[in-house]
C-alpha cells in the first residue's frame, strides 16, 4: 500500500523523467533494500519512515526513530563480531574449500548490504519517502551517528576484503602473511597502491572491485558530510 502511494507521488514521476536507467537502478536498489537482512526481517527504512510520517505527536515518531536506530546499531555490532570471527578463523585455521565459499558468501552478502544502504540513503530514499502531514519527510536519529556509521561501514569493507585476501594469500606474486593482507586491503581501498604487493589470478578482479567500491564510498562519505554541513549566508544576503 505504501509502495502504491509512493508511485503516485510527484517525486516518483520526476525519477522516471530522469530516464529509464535511473528508474532501473532505483528498482534494483529498492529490491535489495527490502530483501536483504536486516530489512528482510525488520521494517525497512522507507516503510518505517513513511509509517512514522503519519504519526501526529512528535514524541511518538521520535521514539520510533530512536527505537529502530538502536536495533540497527545492535545488528551492525553483530556484523562486526561475525567479521572478526571470520577473520580469526581465516588466520588461524587451514579450512577446506567449502568453508571458504561459505565465508566468501557471507562477506559478499554484507558488502552488498553496506553498498545498498548507503546508496539508497544518499540517492533514492528521498524519492520514496512520502510527506503525509507537510511537516516531516526524511529524518534520522542523529547526524553524528549517521557519519560514524558510514565510517564504520567503510572500515567493514576493508576488513571484508582483507578476509578474502587472507583466504587466497597464495594468489599474489609473493605469498603473503595475514597482516600483509590487511595492509594490502587498506592501501587498495585508499587508492594508494605502493606496488610492493602484486595480486595475481582472481585477486586482480577482486582488487578492481574493491578499488571501485572504495572510490564510490569516498564520494558517498563526502556527499553525506556536505549534506550535514550548515548553510552559510553572507551579511549582504541577510540584508537583502
Amino acid at each position: 500500500m505504501i509502495e502504491d502511494d509512493y508511485k503516485s507521488t510527484e517525486k516518483y514521476k520526476n525519477l522516471i523523467d530522469y530516464g529509464y536507467l535511473a528508474y532501473i537502478f532505483e528498482r534494483i536498489f529498492r529490491f535489495l533494500q527490502k530483501c536483504l537482512p536486516p530489512q528482510a526481517f525488520l521494517e525497512n527504512r522507507v516503510d518505517h519512515q513513511n509509517r512514522i510520517n503519519k504519526i501526529i505527536y512528535d514524541d511518538d515518531w521520535k521514539y520510533e526513530i530512536k527505537k529502530r536506530s538502536k536495533i540497527l546499531d545492535k545488528y551492525i555490532g553483530i556484523c562486526i563480531l561475525i567479521e572478526s570471527i571470520l577473520a580469526f578463523v581465516a588466520i588461524n585455521f587451514n579450512i577446506c574449500c567449502y568453508i571458504k565459499f561459505a565465508i566468501i558468501f557471507l562477506i559478499i552478502l554484507r558488502l552488498i548490504d553496506i553498498i545498498q544502504v548507503n546508496i539508497n540513503i544518499v540517492l533514492f530514499d528521498n524519492f520514496r519517502i512520502i510527506t503525509f502531514n507537510g511537516k516531516r519527510d526524511n529524518y534520522i536519529s542523529s547526524i553524528v551517528r549517521s557519519i560514524i556509521l558510514i565510517l564504520i561501514n567503510y572500515c567493514e569493507i576493508i576488513i571484508c576484503f582483507s578476509i578474502f585476501y587472507i583466504l587466497y594469500h597464495n594468489y599474489f606474486v609473493h605469498d603473503i602473511k595475514w597482516y600483509n593482507a590487511f595492509y594490502f586491503s587498506f592501501i587498495t581501498q585508499l587508492t594508494i597502491g605502493y606496488g610492493d604487493i602484486v595480486p595475481m589470478n582472481i585477486n586482480k578482479i577482486v582488487v578492481i572491485i574493491q578499488g571501485m567500491i572504495g572510490f564510490i564510498f569516498a564520494i558517498l562519505i563526502i556527499s553525506r558530510f556536505i549534506n550535514f554541513l550548515p548553510k552559510i549566508s553572507s551579511i549582504d544576503n541577510e540584508n537583502n
